[in-house]
């Protein structure tokens, strides 16, 4: 038997399941339409040779340019294929079809280098705050979170923004599951919201579509949220 929170997230899931299609025809489209404009400039500095090249061509790179290629492939990560920009847009554009006016908001945005990579944050209210793990290449999204005090039995309505927000994350980031796998995802497999299981203590992973799906308390604060990519094998490559 689900609980109040459970039965929400389902709810939920049903109210995404068409704007999450348009959110996905939108990003897609905004993506297809820079990869255009940005092969038309290629082709146009194909066309026109310059001094540069020509310099580059009678003069081959040192061999230690080719290391640092190998450096840099190193620590790229899999994405999910969508930057930060498109992200909160389509946040913006979930929460308001779905009338979720508490959670309709991103401020307070700040962002900085980490070492390998960019780390994002923003506040969604007074109760929620949102990280991201960027790519350098395109400011992509590797890993993204939800920070928010545990739901407790009170059925308040931070309870409910607090357990509706790591099914909005899924809907943007992968609209092509359903509404039953999402729920699936959250509840049964990860323990969110579910009767019986203690919040407070929540530590688990579940790793599916080839996305690595996150539900921890640390230091009271729980962080819910999608890593792109399997982790076991992650961390294979990185021991």
């Amino acid at each position: 038997m689900l609980t109040k929170r459970g039965f929400s997230l389902l709810l939920f899931g049903l109210l995404l399941m068409g704007c999450s299609e348009d959110t996905k025809d939108s990003t897609q489209n905004t993506k297809e339409s820079e990869i255009s404009t940005e092969q038309e400039s290629q082709d146009e500095e194909k066309k026109v040779p310059n001094e540069t090249n020509r310099d580059t061509e009678s003069n081959p790179p040192e061999d230690n340019d080719a290391s640092t290629t190998v450096e840099a492939e190193e620590i790229v990560e899999e994405t999910f294929e969508m930057d930060i920009h498109e992200f909160k847009e389509a946040w913006l554009q979930i929460t308001d079809m779905s009338g979720m006016e508490r959670i309709n908001t991103i401020t307070n945005e700040d962002s900085f280098d980490a070492g390998d990579g960019i780390i994002y944050t923003a506040n969604i209210n007074e109760y929620i705050l949102l990280q991201a793990h960027l790519d350098y290449l395109n400011e992509d999204i590797v890993s993204i979170f939800i920070e928010a005090v545990p739901p407790d039995e009170s059925y308040s309505d931070a309870d409910i923004d607090v357990a509706i927000a790591p099914a909005v994350l899924v809907a943007i980031l992968q609209p092509e599951i359903t509404s039953d796998e999402r729920g699936d995802i959250i509840i049964n497999n990860l323990g969110w919201g579910a009767q019986g299981v203690d919040q407070e203590t929540l530590d688990k992973e579940y790793i599916s579509n080839n996305t690595t799906y996150v539900v921890k308390n640390m230091d009271g604060l729980l962080y819910s949220g999608m890593k792109a990519g399997n982790i076991e094998e992650i961390r294979e490559r990185n021991n």
